[in-house]
């Protein structure tokens, strides 16, 4: 009797067999590698049939479906300092094929996306989402530090605006201006003194 089967495949970067037969010649689309539907055809060697009891060719198709990303690896990102503008970092994406890791390539395996970040927050987002031989999503969050301006409200001298952790306790740098006559008490969120009061390399966190 002449026999096939038919087994579907899941993309793991070799070429992969998706239909084999006894008793039967095989031609056609028996093997492949990249994601598809593919189409072998299969007759019966001299002698044998079908089960039915026929010898007519028969068409068989099979499917390679793609590789799943959603436990992909996706390299850790360094935090970014708060711009007033989007922020789209691009890290790496790895993933294990059969014991093996593979470094995708992000112009055919998979696309970034990206919610607003732009806004300081500890939860700024890229999505990984996959294509071509790839399917799935997976996402990363990443830093972007808020920045503190300091102000000599009419004194003198110079300091550096300084970017602190989100969500962490971080010292304000140290006072460096200087205005004649006056002593310096403290930091206010204000020129006025209206708003709120911190003290000099008090710890701060944003929220």
């Amino acid at each position: 009797e002449a026999v096939t089967t038919k087994t579907d495949k899941v993309y793991n970067t070799t070429e992969q067999t998706g239909v084999t037969g006894t008793n039967v010649t095989l031609t056609g689309d028996v093997k492949a590698t990249n994601v598809g539907e593919y189409t072998a055809k299969a007759t019966p060697i001299d002698n044998y049939a079908w089960e039915d009891g026929t010898f007519a060719e028969k068409e068989i198709k099979w499917n390679i479906t793609g590789f799943d990303i959603s436990s992909a690896i996706v390299s850790d990102i360094a935090d970014y300092n708060y711009s007033g503008s989007a922020i789209r970092p691009t890290p790496t994406v790895t993933v294990n094929i059969n014991g093996a890791d593979r470094q995708l390539d992000s112009q055919t395996d998979f696309d970034y996306s990206y919610p607003e970040n732009i806004n300081p927050t500890d939860k700024a987002n890229v999505i990984v989402t996959g294509k071509g031989n790839y399917t799935g999503s997976t996402n990363k969050n990443f830093m972007i530090k808020p920045k503190v301006t300091f102000d000599n409200n009419s004194g003198t001298g110079t300091m550096n605006d300084q970017f602190v952790k989100y969500n962490i306790d971080t010292a304000l740098s140290e006072n460096a201006f200087t205005k004649t006559g006056y002593s310096f008490a403290g930091w206010n969120t204000k020129a006025d003194g209206t708003g709120t009061s911190y003290n000099d390399k008090a710890n701060v966190k944003f929220t």
